[in-house]
């Protein structure tokens, strides 16, 4: 459990060493920050919007949804802890 904390730390660290953009309107994604493109963000918004609200990623602005750069690496430093048990195919072991 320490481990991850650390390396949420140090995650957040490289995330501030090459900063995101302040803040961007979901409907305006930029193409260098993840998922890389509007459709795809528009669907990890509607699927993680609360978590989203509870980093401070996202709010609203008149009708648009805005992120907000420093809570939006927050959100993706919260995901780290999920790349440890997260087999891909190659690595699988072959069920006999």
């Amino acid at each position: 459990m320490h481990g991850c904390r650390n390396a949420e730390l140090l995650a957040m660290a490289k995330l501030r060493a090459s900063p995101l953009p302040h803040s961007w309107r979901v409907a305006d994604w930029p193409a260098e920050v993840a998922p890389n493109r509007t459709s795809a963000a528009k669907h990890m918004v509607r699927t993680h919007r609360a978590e989203l609200i509870e980093c401070g990623a996202l709010c609203r602005i008149g009708r648009d949804l805005v992120i907000i750069g420093e809570g939006y690496a927050l959100f993706l430093s919260r995901k780290l802890r999920r790349v440890d048990g997260y087999e891909i195919a190659p690595n699988r072991k072959a069920e006999k």
